[in-house]
């Protein structure tokens, strides 16, 4: 169940870069003009990119890497976002390390909140929750405004009993973003893990269909007993 928690891997990471994604072309021939990189102008490397974020996106990730192969291949200084999108496919490749190796070539730039929202994930995938919450963290101090950010560092301190703070995080994030489920869910189940059922229940409210609102408790339910959310003290 935790697909319900996180974000899309992909537009997660990606949150607050100004990136915006070209259509994937409809064959690997329609990439020629962009074949090398290094003597393009800006536009036409941001261009690459665009693409190779569609791929990510669509989760074509080995494909994502062998086009950023022969895109490193061609510059001499390697850009924030091309290490952006190497996490992202990486990760996507379940390469935790390297993924993780990727977003520390972050730290510094513009991108540095996306590179530590990349690897408190990496920590995430592997369980890792208090090393997951600390990058997250760092994450929203980076960029304070940014739900994903928000939604993720709290459903991390989620896992070790940190519910009231969870909940802080995700009205935040939901006021931010008022018509995410995704958000409006994980708040539903900070409420619920940390006793406040009135809380729970106003937010319930705003589902307006009946039977949609009995099918969200049971998928709050579902969720807090698949994730193991009732024990706290997690590593």
């Amino acid at each position: 169940m935790r697909q319900l928690m996180f974000a899309v891997f992909a537009a997660s990471a990606l949150a607050g870069c100004g990136s915006v994604s070209s259509p994937l072309p409809a064959k690997p021939a329609d990439m020629a003009p962009l074949a090398s990189p290094g003597g393009a102008s800006g536009d036409e490397a941001a261009l690459y990119l665009d693409v190779v974020n569609g791929l990510v996106e669509q989760k074509r990730y080995a494909a994502a890497i062998a086009f950023l192969d022969g895109y490193a291949a061609k510059k001499v200084k390697l850009e924030a976002r091309y290490w952006l999108l190497r996490g992202n496919a990486l990760a996507g490749l379940n390469r935790e390390e390297d993924a993780r190796a990727a977003y520390a070539q972050l730290d510094s730039t513009p991108l540095a909140a996306e590179g530590w929202n990349g690897k408190g994930r990496v920590a995430a995938a592997r369980q890792e929750w208090r090393i997951a919450a600390s990058n997250f963290q760092e994450a929203v101090r980076n960029q304070p405004s940014n739900p994903d950010f928000l939604n993720n560092l709290a459903f991390a301190d989620m896992q070790f009993g940190e519910n009231d703070q969870s909940a802080f995080y995700l009205r935040q994030a939901l006021e931010l973003r008022p018509g995410s489920s995704l958000i409006r869910n994980n708040l539903l189940i900070a409420l619920t893990l940390a006793g406040d059922q009135a809380g729970a229940e106003a937010i319930l409210r705003t589902v307006k269909d009946a039977p949609e609102r009995e099918k969200l408790r049971g998928v709050i339910e579902d969720a807090i007993r698949d994730n193991d959310l009732t024990k706290d003290g997690k590593s």
